[in-house]
């Protein structure tokens, strides 16, 4: 929400009113409705998370709601609303580039790729074999579902042997709430059935990343081996021997052909038919309302702000 200074204070926090429904309730509808929030919920944290080094760490189902905006010809455009900045965490430049190396790992989807590069980044995933030590990390940073154990109780007898024998002895700081926030999208997608891949997502904005962070600073500052980013770049994303971290690390980047603008909004478009159906379930809604509400000739919200002092 739009936060309005002229009416904030230090005690007093002043912010615009959304008009939504909570993401949850849109459960019912179409596939391609779901699959288009959850996608601009999940490419929202990437930026927050890759560019901005500032993201919020509590993505409950109660902090997120859906909602249109008019569009262009008389049709409507999906958009989602994050609520609650309260908890929030910044990362630093090194935390940007170790999620980053995480990302690009994740997407290649090489298991000795996935395990090496989180044992270079200090995660640990012990008594285990390495196959369940690369799924037990994908479900920790990637909001993949297309898996058997992403979806898979512990307690099931059929489930894999890994889940009962491996333990996490710990998670580096700069990683946990990133883990958090993967863990929350991941119960807000199994609510709605659906399934967005974040590090398919993010893999622009990793790449984005790192480029940005090998003009600034030499790698070495940054606590990552070289030999680490060339280990990455062999997923597909060709870069050079040059024992030159910053070298490999800028042609990497130059090879690298979807960047995405640093400029991302939360507003996704949407199948014009999508964002339609989710407009009439609003307008239900609101009309619901209204009628429960104890004067119904009047408005249920104020329709303007009220300053009452400061």
């Amino acid at each position: 929400p739009a936060v309005y200074p002229l009416l904030t204070t230090s005690r007093l926090l002043t912010m615009d009113h959304v008009d939504g429904v909570p993401l949850l309730d849109i459960a019912h509808m179409d596939q391609a409705v779901r699959q288009e929030l959850l996608s601009a919920l999940v490419l929202a944290f990437g930026v927050m998370i890759l560019r901005c080094g500032l993201f919020h760490t509590d993505p409950h189902p109660g902090n997120l709601l859906a909602l249109t905006r008019p569009g262009p010809n008389g049709s409507y455009m999906l958009q989602l609303a994050i609520l609650d900045f309260g908890q929030v965490k910044r990362l630093t430049n090194a935390a940007r580039l170790r999620v980053a190396l995480l990302v690009l790992s994740l997407s290649s989807r090489e298991d000795d790729l996935i395990v090496s590069t989180m044992r270079e980044l200090g995660m640990v995933i012990e008594n285990c074999s390495p196959e369940f030590e690369a799924i037990a990390g994908t479900i920790l940073f990637d909001t993949r579902m297309d898996f058997p154990e992403a979806v898979q109780s512990p307690l099931d007898p059929d489930a894999n042997e890994g889940w009962r024998t491996t333990k996490v002895p710990g998670i580096p700081r700069d990683l946990f709430m990133v883990v958090r926030v993967v863990t929350l999208l991941r119960g807000v997608m199994a609510s709605l059935g659906v399934d967005v891949h974040s590090s398919a997502m993010w893999r622009p904005l990793a790449m984005q990343t790192i480029a940005e962070l090998s003009g600034e600073l030499e790698l070495e500052t940054l606590g990552v081996d070289a030999q680490t980013i060339r280990n990455v770049s062999k997923s597909g994303i060709s870069a050079s021997t040059s024992t030159d971290s910053t070298q490999a690390l800028t042609e990497l980047s130059a090879k690298h052909a979807e960047i995405v603008p640093a400029s991302s909004t939360l507003a996704h478009k949407a199948q014009g038919q999508a964002a339609a159906q989710l407009a009439g379930f609003l307008r239900q809604q609101e009309a619901m309302r209204m009628y429960d509400s104890p004067k119904a000739s009047s408005p249920v919200r104020p329709q303007h702000l009220t300053y009452f002092g400061q």
